[in-house]
């Protein structure tokens, strides 16, 4: 049986995937302000007609992008704290399982279109409002997830614990982009004094939960 050819729509959604993910990987690997359209056309195998044809403008590339990464994101928070275990250790997981999730491309180009957004006035616009939704939407999730917040907090101040903790991994990342020697560690003692906090703040005694922070001084 030959098979079934694909429609001019299906082709044609083809090369918009194909690249909005070149331009994301671009972005990861180079930079916002490296990734041009003829980088972006090339590392996706597509022609440069096809490429105008579809985002005539590395703005319009770059929202298309900005939307693809929103997605991605949303879809890794879902995925990572709805398989998390039930108990008393759970925000502790949320904690490492959100910071494995600032390791990959998808944060890292979401981080390049941050800041090339502050100073470019057609990315502005576009990367606020999907910022917004990402705010929205990870407190939805959060808030199904963590139905009390931190038992010991008013539930005003709950409604900010997932902000405080998504801006905490934020400043962690930037320290790694760096290249600091220290910023490894620091991100460790960061990770476990924000844990202790949060059984603090959730009724648990974390000197009982044999937590620790590493000293700046072990060589552990």
């Amino acid at each position: 049986m030959p098979p079934t050819r694909r429609t001019q729509a299906e082709r044609s959604e083809q090369t918009r995937t194909k690249l909005v993910d070149a331009a994301l990987v671009s972005m990861a690997e180079l930079g916002y302000a490296r990734t041009s359209t003829t980088e972006v056309a090339a590392r996706a195998g597509v022609s440069r007609g096809a490429q105008l044809h579809h985002f005539p403008t590395k703005t319009d590339l770059v929202a298309a992008s900005a939307r693809h990464v929103l997605a991605a994101r949303l879809e890794e928070v879902r995925t990572t704290l709805g398989a998390l275990p039930a108990g008393p250790e759970r925000l502790e997981h949320a904690i490492d399982l959100l910071w494995g999730i600032y390791q990959g491309p998808a944060a890292t180009a979401w981080h390049e279109l941050l800041i090339a957004s502050r100073t470019d006035p057609e990315l502005q616009p576009v990367v606020a409002g999907l910022a917004a939704e990402l705010r929205a939407e990870v407190l939805r999730v959060w808030t199904e997830l963590f139905p009390d917040g931190l038992t010991s907090l008013p539930p005003e101040i709950n409604a900010a614990v997932p902000a405080l903790l998504f801006s905490v991994l934020d400043g962690l990342m930037l320290q790694q982009y760096g290249g600091g020697p220290d910023a490894p560690a620091d991100a460790e003692r960061v990770l476990a004094l924000v844990k202790l906090l949060a059984a603090y703040f959730d009724n648990v005694d974390p000197l009982t939960r044999g937590r620790d922070i590493p000293h700046p001084d072990d060589p552990s």
